[in-house]
């Protein structure tokens, strides 16, 4: 019996070796011209060798901190932070969507805040998952944004494995999980978070407990994401939700894992938050130790 459970252990660890090589082909059978696609990523590799970035989330502690002092450091936003006041005073390099809401059409006009990203004086890089590009085409978004595709495929528990954007990356639990994978692509040694508070668990108990408000963003809602936000918090069992949450605590901490292994600075200077994983820093104090590589005094 102890020879059949051990003969059968190692049949289900091959196929978990095995699933996602064969997911790969498929995919590249099926989808040979998303493969040419991500492949022209290779030009954003270790584009930043040596340098730092900001990588923003969407929690209300952005509120509380001067992001102006971000005009001349390398910076990454996600998703709607657009639609944020001050937004043009950032100069975002990088933006990126992941949340296949956003390319459905029952989460309404999702292009409006998308072309906001593109501002009077800065038009970033923006990135999109790979099943958003028929999205893209027909609502003729890459006529006006600089549209970049990303593949997500294997589990992010598979991070040890060599992270490439030219080819399919891990599939994160958060978008801030790829803004930070393709950070490691670019080659920054140091990289930063901001606002990403990990409280959006308290969205969902807000709406549970039939509260009028939905707290957790440094932006308003739309009427739009209401609905989506409510129709998913009725829909997904919340220990569903709970275990979500989770698995992006452990996004951080295996992308912290990787950081470190490869001499990386990660580190967390969100206002306050519950994102205890990493190393805590003060903004204010970062900003003011050398700005786009020139020492400065504090």
């Amino acid at each position: 019996m102890t020879k059949i459970k051990s003969v059968i252990k190692r049949i289900l660890h091959l196929i978990d070796k095995c699933l996602p090589v064969l997911r790969l082909l498929l995919l590249g059978i099926k989808q040979p011209a998303m493969y040419a696609l991500i492949r022209k990523n290779k030009k954003f590799k270790n584009l930043h060798k040596g340098q730092r970035c900001f990588i923003l989330g969407n929690g209300p502690s952005l509120k509380d901190q001067d992001l102006s002092l971000l005009q001349n450091e390398i910076v990454f936003t996600v998703n709607q932070i657009a639609t944020m006041d001050g937004f043009d005073k950032i100069k975002t390099n990088y933006h990126f969507w992941a949340d296949p809401a956003f390319f459905e059409k029952k989460y309404g006009d999702t292009s409006n805040f998308m072309y906001s990203v593109n501002t009077e004086d800065n038009k970033p890089e923006c990135f999109a998952p790979h099943y958003a590009y028929d999205w893209v085409k027909i609502n003729r978004l890459d006529l006006f944004l600089k549209i970049n595709f990303f593949m997500p495929l294997w589990n992010i528990s598979r991070l040890k494995k060599k992270n490439e954007f030219t080819k399919p990356i891990a599939g994160a639990y958060t978008v801030v999980h790829y803004a930070v994978l393709l950070a490691i692509f670019m080659g920054f040694s140091e990289i930063y978070l901001l606002g990403c508070d990990m409280t959006g668990i308290l969205t969902n108990m807000a709406i549970w407990q039939k509260e009028c408000t939905i707290p957790g963003y440094a932006y308003e809602l739309r009427e739009a994401d209401k609905v989506i936000i409510k129709e998913a918090a009725a829909v997904i069992a919340k220990e569903d939700v709970f275990y979500g949450y989770g698995n992006m605590f452990a996004g951080y901490r295996l992308l912290n894992e990787y950081c470190t292994k490869n001499n990386i600075k990660f580190s967390n200077l969100t206002r306050g938050g519950i994102l205890d994983i990493l190393l805590r820093e003060n903004y204010e104090d970062v900003i003011g130790t050398k700005n786009n590589g020139i020492i400065t005094e504090k």
